[in-house]
């Protein structure tokens, strides 16, 4: 999945170039994430265990808040269950976390993501430049979304 450029060249976090030995850096990176209570790596596999998309959860406690990337394999893609994804994990991250503020960037030529995140209540608060592990940067739009806003919207 990390392999199509389609998927892959809209996510900043990502290393670059993406190798084999960068990818395990990365994860290694997340694990202490992990560790430490700031992130969280899923990978999502197939029936024929093959890598099928990916979440990375970025928390800052000292904000009350965090941000969710991610990716799946083209051929899944416009069916669904991205969004439905992404809906699941926000009242997740607001709820189990007790997250105040999820703050989410995505690349200026994103459009598919800024109209999800328009749909779902998410307010545009500016361009800003985010920076990859590599050091390089991406141009990149500010969304965020309240606790409170997502709740009333998403939740029984």
């Amino acid at each position: 999945m990390f392999a199509f450029p389609e998927v892959n060249r809209w996510i900043y976090s990502l290393p670059r170039p993406l190798t084999e030995e960068a990818v395990a850096k990365y994860i290694a990176r997340m694990e202490g994430a992990r560790k430490r209570g700031e992130g969280l790596l899923s990978l999502n596999f197939d029936e024929a265990g093959v890598l099928s998309g990916y979440s990375e959860l970025c928390v800052w406690p000292q904000w009350g808040a965090g941000e969710l990337a991610g990716a799946m394999r083209p051929d899944l893609q416009s069916k669904r269950q991205g969004g439905a994804g992404m809906a699941a994990t926000f009242t997740w991250m607001f709820r189990a976390l007790g997250l105040d503020l999820i703050c989410n960037t995505t690349a200026l030529d994103n459009v598919r993501i800024q109209k999800l995140f328009q749909r779902t209540g998410f307010v545009y608060r500016g361009d800003i430049e985010s920076k990859r592990p590599d050091g390089s940067i991406r141009q990149s739009q500010v969304w965020e979304i309240m606790r409170d806003d997502w709740l009333a919207q998403f939740t029984d």
